[in-house]
């Protein structure tokens, strides 16, 4: 591995590196997502869709906790053997896989509407992945500090929709739990791919400088998330309304019109080269963890993984088709990848637990 690899992160960049895994293409469909369950109540299901990244938090704390020094790829191969363990692993990694190639296309699709039309996908594909190599490439240090960059990025992108307030109404999000309690629970299923990704903390422990602050680190995270998806899901509502929204594939992006700046006639052109930023900023932080992993895995160095998988996404990305396509993909897989990373980590923390009390009763005797 490159020798940066082993500069240590800092609590902050901790933090920065889990918003920068949870915030990107996600955000922009999230209004659309939960309100067709939830309708006006929809920024209520993205503030509760939170309870997921929380409970990764307990649990990865908890693991971590009880096996310093090694990540989630070593504990694997520790309890379930060396062949399982690395199945496991690299069915750990296939998130990140997929959520790499998912959010490549889609960043494609919504170039070729907003930006680059005359651009063929390919030709957009390729260019996001050899930025995210090359970026991978320079190790999780250099990594994390992108991520503390575009959080500023992102904050200063999220807040200017503010002026959509005196061009929204009160009745777009009236009544308050208008659509009911149930609806409001089932529409937190619709936030899992954005709090997507969450987990790749359990691959990090070694690079953390201060391992006390971890759950701190992850708390964080997950609060200024939280509150950016919320803030953004509700200014959306608040601004298009219910009725307005399904018309539209990205409901954040329309959020954008309100926006005037002095000198710039169209502001929704800016947004959406800044919101790529922010977006092959997540490619990258993916790309990353699937190298990661698989070096771990094949004892192969990072950087000849690092070139190796990039045929291999190009194929995988080209899959997706158009955005309705692409969506309709992306709701059969999500389920079934939270499934297994939330069987997979309370599976090893069960263990752990029930490793800790046998040996507490054997101290006993």
């Amino acid at each position: 591995m490159n020798k940066k690899e082993y500069e240590l992160l800092s609590s902050s960049e901790v933090t920065y590196l889990l918003v920068g895994l949870l915030i990107g293409m996600g955000a922009l469909a999230l209004p659309n997502d939960v309100m067709a369950t939830a309708k006006q109540d929809g920024w209520i299901s993205v503030l509760l869709g939170a309870v997921y990244p929380l409970l990764i938090m307990f649990l990865s704390v908890y693991i971590l906790k009880n096996n310093p020094g090694v990540n989630i790829l070593s504990i694997s191969r520790n309890f379930f053997g060396k062949t399982i363990g690395n199945i496991l692993n690299l069915l750990f990694a296939f998130q990140f896989a997929f959520y790499c190639t998912a959010v490549t296309a889609g960043c494609s699709n919504i170039l070729r509407l907003y930006v680059v039309s005359f651009l063929e996908p390919i030709k957009i594909f390729i260019l996001i992945f050899v930025i995210a190599a090359y970026a991978s490439s320079r190790g999780l240090k250099v990594v994390a500090r992108v991520n503390e960059i575009v959080f500023y990025l992102t904050v200063l992108i999220v807040i200017l929709p503010i002026m959509a307030l005196k061009d929204g109404s009160v009745l777009n999000i009236s009544p308050i739990l208008g659509s009911g309690i149930k609806n409001i629970i089932l529409g937190t299923k619709e936030t899992i791919f954005a709090y997507a990704s969450s987990e790749a903390i359990l691959l990090i422990p070694l690079f953390i400088r201060d391992k006390n602050k971890i759950k701190s680190s992850f708390f964080k995270a997950i609060v200024y998330t939280a509150l950016i998806y919320t803030w953004i899901t509700f200014i959306t509502i608040y601004y298009l309304g219910p009725d307005i929204i399904p018309k539209s594939l990205w409901g954040f992006i329309s959020v954008t019109d309100s926006v005037k700046v002095p000198v710039i006639n169209n502001f929704r052109f800016i947004f959406m080269y800044l919101w790529t930023i922010i977006i092959l900023k997540t490619i990258t932080n993916e790309y990353y963890f699937i190298t990661f992993v698989l070096s771990d895995v094949t004892k192969i160095k990072r950087k000849i993984v690092n070139i190796c998988i990039f045929p291999l996404l190009l194929y995988f990305t080209t899959l997706f088709g158009n955005e309705a396509q692409r969506r309709k993909i992306i709701a059969a897989v999500v389920v079934k990848l939270t499934l297994f990373n939330i069987i997979f980590i309370v599976l090893i923390a069960l263990i752990i637990f029930v490793k800790k009390v046998m040996k507490d009763e054997k101290n006993s005797i």
